[in-house]
């Protein structure tokens, strides 16, 4: 990648998740987690916070 292991998401890390030993321990370790990222959410509405809870 051109910017290497850059971390352009901000928090602790100074590396990039990629990059990161202790998150691909994680992983192996729960085959079954994920992370889900959802963009232009309208959280005040109802119908929207109904949908996302089921």
């Amino acid at each position: 990648a051109y910017y290497g292991n850059i971390n352009f998401f901000g928090g602790p890390s100074s590396t990039a998740v990629k990059a990161s030993a202790k998150l691909k321990q994680l992983e192996e370790e729960n085959e079954d987690a994920m992370f889900v990222i959802v963009s232009d959410v309208w959280l005040d509405s109802v119908e929207v916070l109904e949908k996302i809870q089921t």
